[in-house]
């Protein structure tokens, strides 16, 4: 199955998780039809070709998009712009003073609020500092020139997308184990490499559903937000 024709950031971010959670379902029916390779590479190509895997990328995307919101409300704000605030920052108070002052250098016309002006009007700091983000990600998009920002900001795309498919992943990861589960029960005195096909795609259904049920949460994605923050506003050192 070509998929060259997809970029770095889709396939990784997008695409991956959208397959991570229909394998189950991949599973589950391949088992009913042994000795059908040559059909299931056909369907493949079919759907590859016919723009499914763009599709898939999408919804996806479009998934992830959506959780993503309730993640910052959750969280209490945009990580990014967390660590541009003075209240709500990680970073110690020399090291925020030091990227405030890069980005009053790189940006003369935005006006970086102090402690006391960011208190006194919060959603306007807020606002300064969604434009700041907005210029650093334009200025990292250099794959080859900041690949830690790239690779950081995949990590979380994936993670993401992978909480935004985790009602449907659940479903496919149950039907998956129970498909592979009722098949080895029925055929365990056929052929053995059907039957290891099966417990295979059981292995797999299972671990998948474990890791919807008890990783895959806010806060598993969190770790990866707050990862690509701090590593796209320390790209400020390299600017």
């Amino acid at each position: 199955m070509d998929l060259s024709f997809v970029d770095r950031y889709t396939y990784r971010a997008r695409l991956v998780p959208s397959l991570l959670t229909f394998l189950p379902l991949a599973f589950g029916g391949m088992i009913w039809f042994p000795g059908q390779e040559a059909t299931w590479k056909v369907v493949g190509v079919i759907l590859v070709s016919s723009g499914g895997a763009t599709l898939l990328s999408h919804f996806g995307r479009d998934l992830g998009a959506k959780k993503q919101n309730e993640l910052f409300r959750l969280w209490g704000g945009v990580p990014t712009n967390r660590l541009l605030s003075h209240r709500l920052t990680r970073f110690d108070e020399v090291t925020l003073g030091r990227y405030h002052a890069k980005l009053k250098y790189l940006i003369p016309e935005l006006q970086i609020p102090n402690a006391v002006e960011e208190m006194k009007n919060p959603s306007h700091a807020a606002q300064i500092y969604d434009s700041a983000i907005a210029f650093l990600r334009e200025k990292t998009r250099d794959q080859k020139v900041f690949p830690v920002v790239f690779a950081e900001n995949v990590n979380y795309g994936f993670r993401r997308n992978l909480l935004g498919w985790k009602p449907v992943g659940i479903g496919a990861s149950s039907l998956g184990l129970m498909s592979c589960a009722v098949f080895a029960a029925t055929h365990f005195r056929d052929e053995q490499s059907v039957t290891l096909l099966s417990i295979a795609g059981a292995i797999v259904s299972a671990t998948l559903l474990i890791l919807w049920l008890f990783v895959i949460r806010p806060r598993w994605v969190r770790y990866a937000a707050d990862a690509y923050a701090e590593r796209l506003v320390r790209s400020l050192d390299a600017l």
